[in-house]
């Protein structure tokens, strides 16, 4: 019973919660000034304020409230959110192992290198590829790889932020933030809705790289810019397909990029969204240990529906 009840409780708030999040992406909530962290929060809201919301609140109360010699039969509306549950969640394991494997492939016909380069923003493998290519790829054990066609037609300068870009998508982990929003179990997966936020994520993740790379160094951005369009100018006559736990240098809006690098750097305030949703966590069991009783009351109810 208690597991069933701590399932149908994870697909409750996990529907609540992506309705919420449809409902303030639908709403224009989401801004093109967002940092990636903010956005990777929101997209992950269903999937862990879910999981916060069972384990802190609805367990405690369950544990506290529930007779120790209680026989009462779950209700249908129990069985099938647990099993829907399942579900959702073998489905994100599916996605979440499925977009692993897709880098297998790409490692395997990259996995010899022609040459090494350490620079100051990092150390990148040349690979000899017959397309332009330019990524992070890999989630555990990432690599920075670059065909010999983007060192040829990049200048010194140019590739040196080219490899600082790609550096900074190591240091923020993107890859592994790509693969939670991808495998989150939650219901707001599959929908247009979660390809959207996975969209404008990555857009913000590339112009936070940008800035990383370059800071206010205006020689340096306009030499990232520079090396975008070379880079980009290569893809277009012989594209590649990367899998999707990958950071490339021409991923998102290539003309959105260049402006932003060759307008004045604007400063963007410090997040600390690490620290808003550590408090959050710790809050909300403190803040729910007081109705117990309705919670269990409210758990009660939904066990019995339908019965």
């Amino acid at each position: 019973m208690l597991s069933l009840v701590l399932l149908a409780c994870y697909g409750l708030a996990s529907l609540l919660l992506s309705a919420a999040v449809a409902a303030a992406w639908r709403g224009g909530l989401v801004r093109d000034g967002w940092r990636s962290e903010s956005i990777l929060a929101l997209r992950l809201l269903p999937s862990i304020g879910a999981f916060v919301l069972t384990v802190g609140v609805a367990l405690p109360a369950f544990m506290e409230k529930e007779p120790g010699s209680s026989q009462e039969l779950a209700g249908p509306l129990v069985l099938f959110v647990a099993a829907l549950v399942l579900l959702v969640v073998a489905d994100g394991a599916i996605r979440g192992s499925r977009a692993c494997a897709a880098t297998g492939p790409l490692r395997r016909r990259l996995n010899t290198t022609v040459g090494k380069i350490d620079l100051a923003g990092g150390s990148v493998e040349i690979v000899d590829a017959d397309a332009p290519l330019v990524a992070v790829i890999g989630v555990w054990r990432q690599r920075i790889i670059a065909s010999r066609s983007v060192v040829d037609s990049c200048c010194e300068d140019e590739f040196r932020q080219v490899i600082a870009h790609e550096a900074a998508h190591v240091a923020a982990r993107d890859n592994l933030r790509a693969l939670l929003m991808l495998a989150s179990p939650d219901f707001l997966a599959r929908t247009p809705i979660a390809t959207a936020v996975a969209r404008r994520w990555r857009c913000a993740a590339e112009f936070e790289a940008d800035d990383w790379a370059t800071g206010a160094d205006r020689s340096a951005r306009v030499a990232l810019a520079s090396a975008l369009v070379k880079v980009a100018r290569l893809a277009s006559n012989a594209p590649v397909a990367l899998p999707v736990l990958s950071a490339s240098i021409v991923a998102g809006e290539i003309e959105d990029r260049v402006r932003r690098l060759l307008a004045p750097p604007r400063a963007s305030p410090r997040v600390y969204q690490r620290g808003y949703i550590i408090a959050a966590v710790l809050l909300i069991p403190l803040m729910a240990s007081p109705g117990y009783e309705a919670i269990h009351d409210c758990l009660e109810t939904i066990v019995a529906l339908g019965r």
